[in-house]
């Protein structure tokens, strides 16, 4: 079934749903494009869960929910209501969470936090959208995973209470709010529900670096230092040249999610070569 006739079945059978009801979509590739289709043309209105469960395994678990009229001006506790990790949480966990929560809005290429530094809060995107940066000594950097709206950051650090794994970038205007890690942590020696939901998402965090370090691993690499320039062939044959330094903003053979451009090697026909890919091939 072609993809805008695989979409226009799924907003059918959304719109069947009565409040609380949630249909399960099982795809072979991560479902960024239905996504973010639906926060336009659907806003305010799901519970979008998605787990990554192996290669070419992803299921996303779409709950409906009804905006009233009091949610018009969509209120911090009602956006807490549409983040998946709250998404089993107790209504007072939520509400204590909207009452103590701090908010902030950054522009477009600021880093909210910087790789390695003490972070004691839960962060959720409620506008805009981040990226999760790692660096290295040698100045290179690893785009590892987005976060889009309704989606956590700080999440592992919330657990472990150590520093962060990644520079979170904001890749356009972002809003997030940010939830202390002590009320969070006391969420979740009381309050099962959250708890699960927060450990299922750092279970998908874990995932995310394993692609990460796997797509890394399969770029082809200089032989011996000789200093030659690395290339690789697309699956048209074209090979692509590298010079000098790459960084997370230079052409890359792969971007982080190269199993949705043919399953191997990156075609460039999405656009970008680095980061996260928006194909829907």
């Amino acid at each position: 079934m072609p993809t805008w006739e695989r979409h226009a079945y799924i907003y059918a059978a959304f719109d069947s749903l009565e409040h609380g009801g949630s249909l399960l979509i099982v795809t072979d590739h991560e479902p960024r494009p239905l996504r973010l289709q639906l926060e336009q043309v659907r806003p305010r209105q799901f519970i979008w869960a998605q787990r990554h469960l192996g290669i070419g395994r992803w299921d996303v678990t779409l709950r409906r929910i009804l905006t009233s009229d009091s949610d018009v001006a969509d209120s911090r506790l009602t956006f807490l209501r549409r983040c998946a990790v709250l998404s089993e949480a107790r209504e007072e966990t939520r509400q204590a969470f909207a009452q103590i929560a701090t908010e902030r809005t950054v522009d477009a290429g600021t880093s909210i936090v910087e790789q390695d530094a003490q972070w004691p809060y839960l962060g959720l995107v409620r506008a805009g959208s981040l990226g999760a940066i790692i660096g290295s000594t040698t100045g290179r950097e690893q785009r590892l995973f987005d976060v889009l709206t309704c989606d956590t950051f700080g999440d592992i650090e919330t657990l472990h209470g150590g520093r962060t794994l990644a520079r979170s970038i904001a890749t356009t205007a972002t809003r997030v709010v940010l939830v202390p890690r002590g009320i969070v942590v006391f969420a979740i020696t009381n309050d099962s529900g959250f708890a699960r939901a927060l450990a299922a998402i750092c279970a998908q965090r874990a995932r995310a670096l394993a692609d990460a370090l796997s797509a890394q691993v399969a770029q082809p690499r200089d032989r011996a230092g000789s200093g030659r320039n690395p290339s690789v062939r697309t699956s048209g044959g074209r090979p692509l040249a590298f010079t000098g330094n790459t960084s997370a903003h230079d052409p890359s053979p792969y971007c982080g999610n190269s199993r949705d451009c043919e399953r191997s090697r990156c075609t460039g026909r999405c656009g970008t070569r680095s980061g996260r890919c928006d194909s829907t091939y």
